[in-house]
């Protein structure tokens, strides 16, 4: 029942989605290219800064600061799920099951 159930969810989803195909495709492309801008915002909101532009703003800095990191690590857990999901779920209940 629930087979049925999940085949008939994944059917009407990709036919009101139909770019889901060619995505699922290129899901490899994908996420190497997330991981390597999430890499990359990771870098720039950590790495060392002057505080030149923050001089006149006052506290305007720690809240963007701060705002970046719950952006980046918001990020970082949709990608490992996502991830988890993309290439670890499937052989995961495999090897459960045998």
């Amino acid at each position: 029942m629930a087979a049925v159930a999940g085949g008939s969810a994944v059917a009407s989803l990709v036919s009101t989605f139909p770019w889901l195909i060619p995505l699922s495709r290129n899901k490899e492309w994908i996420f190497l290219i997330a991981g390597i801008l999430i890499i990359l915002s990771a870098y720039l909101t950590y790495r060392p800064r002057s505080r030149v532009a923050c001089t006149i703003a006052g506290e305007g800095c720690e809240v963007a600061s701060r705002f970046s990191k719950v952006t980046l690590w918001t990020s970082v857990a949709i990608y490992t799920v996502g991830l988890f999901f993309a290439y670890l779920a499937v052989p995961l209940m495999r090897w459960l099951e045998s």
